[in-house]
């Protein structure tokens, strides 16, 4: 280069002019140096990640070939790192090779194709060890630089445990909802401040009268009898949760959709979350008219049974004293012509005695002492001779229903004529205009026990029914009850003696009146 005709001020400029252009390349220098360390960041960032996510992360060429794949990607499938490359999919599959080819060729054509596919995508894989594993593939596309499809990009979660844990959840909910199911008790799933209904069973439907649809939703105000009732029973229950941490055993009326009021067994329990917090209310009610009437029942048997012991041993006594009563008015009027006005006053105070002597035949029945002489009889005979022997010249007509292959009982003729009789001098008093008795007899199996006192059997069922006024309720849990009568020449023996005579031959009478 000559620089010999150049001036100074000529070659300080060249020189400021290649300084500046060192300058330049020294800074592209520096810039490219500083892009490609970031490059080399990134792309070590990028495999850290991709080495270390637990997510398995694969690339496959648009045939089906794996051309990349992560350690997590290895080990979920029991291979060793780089053991999978050159593997097609299909292979990984646990469906069979033809229907795992044809599936994932679909798959293949609709990438390349660039229509959506369904994600996630949920399959099963199999491992090396021929284990069966279930997991979650997300896909993505791999282009060249011209924007071409030249493969994919998967990210594939193994999803067996979350599988298992779903399946046994929702295992653990059916067989909730199957115990639920199987509840005779009513089950509500009441909210923690709201106290609506969040859920229920079919009992709490069958108990109440509404359909589930009618009770969830609702607060559970429209269950309780009045605001009185249902101010008792929260009283009641944050009293026990405070006390004990649940509501047990609690008696307490409740009203069903159709208005009538019903004893219940009321247990509630509190739902609490992981922290001890209150999510819920579980309220299990238990329908206890049965119990209840069996109870009445039992109480009621173990007063005729005490009472039964007093009369008895009255009678028999009384007895004694009649014997010679009678006696001795058969003497007296020996001795007294029968014109003789003494003659009628002693044969008036002989029917008197004869008549208690009856009374005391039915107390004696009615203790103890009348304990039933049984032979096995045609039940169906004994039934048309007491009706058609106590409506003679009554008004009152008889219709009888008797089911085909009535089984014979074992019974005291003359005890259970005695109760067909006074159930039916009943029916007919109680229908002094006239009217219908309907009898009718069927066989019944009871095989379990009832809440009634009864045990399980074979029982022949006889039912009467009459059409008069019917037994007002005040008076309808005292029909049994001795000495308790609403006629006027009644002695208030027939239906107490009925009752025990029933129970004497292991059976049950109960009435029902509208």
């Amino acid at each position: 280069m000559n620089y010999e005709n150049k001036t100074k001020e000529q070659l300080i400029d060249e020189l400021v002019e290649m300084r500046k252009k060192i300058s330049e390349l020294e800074e592209s220098e520096i810039e490219r140096k500083l892009i490609y360390d970031s490059l080399t960041q990134s792309e070590q960032r990028f495999r850290t990640l991709v080495e270390t996510i637990p997510h398995g992360i694969q690339e496959i060429d648009i045939t089906g070939i794996i051309t990349f794949s992560n350690p997590a990607h290895s080990n979920m499938h029991g291979y060793k790192e780089g053991d999978l490359v050159g593997k097609a999919i299909w292979d990984m599959l646990a469906v069979s090779e033809e229907e795992g080819r044809e599936e994932l060729r679909q798959c293949l054509e609709m990438l390349v194709r660039e229509q959506p596919l369904p994600t996630p995508c949920i399959t099963q894989d199999r491992t090396k060890d021929g284990r069966v594993i279930d997991v979650q593939v997300d896909w993505n596309y791999k282009r060249d630089k011209e924007g071409k499809v030249t493969g994919f990009i998967s990210v594939i979660t193994d999803i067996t445990e979350h599988k298992r844990i779903d399946e046994e959840l929702r295992e653990s909910h059916q067989l909730m909802e199957k115990t639920l199911a199987s509840l005779n008790d009513a089950v509500f799933i009441i909210g923690a401040d709201t106290v609506k209904i969040m859920n229920c069973n079919p009992a709490a439907s069958k108990i109440f009268g509404y359909s589930r649809q009618e009770i969830i939703g609702k607060t559970t105000t429209f269950l309780h009898v009045d605001e009185t009732t249902l101010e008792e029973f929260r009283k009641n229950l944050y009293s026990s949760v405070e006390e004990r941490g649940f509501l047990s055993q609690f008696d307490f009326r409740m009203r069903r959709k159709d208005g009538t009021v019903f004893p219940t067994e009321h247990s509630v329990f509190p739902l609490e979350d992981a922290n001890g917090k209150r999510i819920g209310w579980v309220s299990v009610v238990r329908d206890i008219t049965d119990r209840k009437k069996a109870e009445k029942e039992m109480l009621k048997s173990h007063k005729l049974e005490s009472l039964g012991v007093l009369a008895g041993g009255i009678a028999h006594d009384f007895n004694n004293l009649l014997t010679g009563i009678i006696g001795n008015i058969d003497l007296a009027k020996l001795s007294v012509s029968p014109e003789d006005n003494m003659f009628k006053i002693l044969a008036e105070a002989e029917k008197a005695s004869l008549r208690a002597r009856d009374l005391t035949q039915q107390l004696l029945t009615f203790s103890r002492g009348g304990a039933p002489i049984k032979k096995t009889i045609s039940i169906r005979g004994l039934i048309e001779d007491s009706i058609e022997f106590t409506l003679r010249g009554s008004n009152v007509r008889c219709n009888l229903s008797f089911a085909d292959g009535l089984w014979p009982v074992e019974v005291d003729e003359g005890q259970i004529s005695q109760v067909i009789q006074s159930l039916i001098i009943n029916a007919d008093q109680a229908m002094p205009g006239g009217g219908i008795v309907k009898v009718r007899c069927e066989n019944i199996t009871v095989e379990k026990e009832e809440p009634l006192p009864i045990t399980k059997g074979k029982y022949v069922k006889i039912e009467i029914t009459d059409q008069g006024v019917g037994i007002p309720e005040d008076y309808l849990q005292k029909i049994f009850d001795p000495y308790f009568t609403t006629k006027e020449n009644g002695s208030g023996l027939g239906l107490a003696t009925s009752y025990s005579i029933i129970k004497r031959h292991r059976g049950l009478i109960t009435v029902k009146s509208e």
